[in-house]
């Protein structure tokens, strides 16, 4: 009754099909993983229409209308449900890979309570060069997260007079060097 894999994949294919950023390479240039995440929750779990429009990923993908394909769907009381319709990308007949996953509207609601999760990080949490979604992902306390992290802050400067960024993994008490101070190499 959830999605599988497949339907998964081809719903990101979607959303990457239709994404701004796909417009120009500037955009795309400047378009993060946390704003495709952002972009994504919010696109299907609160613009996509689920009753009315459906999804193809033939032809650069688009959307259509559900009703005009025969693709509408009623759940047990028979109002029209907020079914994901989405169509196989193989094959020469029109087979809706949405139709097995009749738990939709639990999953969009799930979307939606990501979306919100993360506009809370948005708002309590970013800095300007604040990564929100790295420190979710990752444990900068790993041994090969910190040992990279160590790496880094001993390579020179790329560019000289320029100071080096500092990284999210970069905690002011645990710099690697023991003494508590934040600053690599120091005597505290």
């Amino acid at each position: 009754g959830g999605m599988g894999s497949y339907l998964l994949c081809n719903v990101v294919l979607h959303f990457l099909q239709r994404h701004p950023s796909k417009k120009t390479p500037k955009h795309y240039r400047a378009t993060s993983l946390g704003h495709f995440l952002f972009d994504f929750l919010r696109y299907y779990g609160q613009e996509f229409n689920y009753e009315s429009k459906g999804i193809s990923v033939l032809e650069g993908g688009f959307t259509f209308d559900k009703e005009k394909r025969g693709w509408t769907s009623y759940n047990r009381r028979g109002d029209r449900s907020a079914q994901l319709c989405l169509e196989s990308p193989l094959g020469a007949t029109r087979i809706d890979l949405g139709a097995p996953c009749f738990r939709m509207a639990v999953i969009k609601n799930l979307f939606v309570h990501a979306l919100q999760c993360l506009s809370h990080l948005f708002l309590t949490r970013a800095g300007p060069e604040a990564s929100l979604l790295c420190p979710l992902l990752l444990d900068p306390t790993h041994p090969v997260i910190s040992s990279r992290q160590r790496l880094l802050s001993e390579q020179p400067v790329a560019l000289p007079g320029l100071p080096k960024s500092k990284s999210w993994l970069f905690r002011p008490d645990d710099d690697g060097d023991g003494d508590g101070d934040g600053e690599s190499g120091g005597d505290g």
